[in-house]
């Protein structure tokens, strides 16, 4: 089985546990009180695009989709939670244009309702993400 497959098979599975297709719209989840130090939500990213977060236990995933619906870019992002940061790795989707991947580390802030790029690889271009 070639790296591609492999891949795909990964994404379908992620994505398919965060009850996500990469091919459908996904609408905002609703913040409420109770969820305020949840990672899991709707963020905005200043390289334009819209992330959907997901928390299980100690991961943290997401799909990150271009102001497009996700044609310029989409990614996802897979990683673990460590203290007040988060490391993990990112693959650009077939359903965008791009191909990229790499290493990705995040800083949270303490409320938990925006993180920020610590450093990483592949070119990656977001640096701030804000809860929707």
């Amino acid at each position: 089985m070639n790296k591609k497959c492999i891949l795909n098979l990964i994404v379908a599975f992620v994505l398919g546990n965060m009850g996500l297709s990469a091919y459908a719209q996904v609408p905002p989840l609703k913040e409420n009180k109770k969820d305020a130090k949840s990672l899991t939500g709707v963020y905005i990213c200043s390289d334009g695009g819209t992330y959907y977060t997901k928390v299980d236990g100690k991961n943290l995933y997401w799909v990150g989709e271009s102001a497009d619906g996700g044609k310029s870019w989409t990614n996802i992002f897979i990683g673990k939670v460590e203290g007040s940061k988060v490391k993990g790795k990112w693959y650009d989707l077939p359903k965008g244009m791009n191909g990229g991947s790499g290493d990705l580390v995040v800083l949270l802030a303490a409320d938990y309702l925006s993180f920020d790029w610590v450093e990483g690889t592949g070119g990656f271009s977001g640096r701030q993400w804000k809860r929707k």
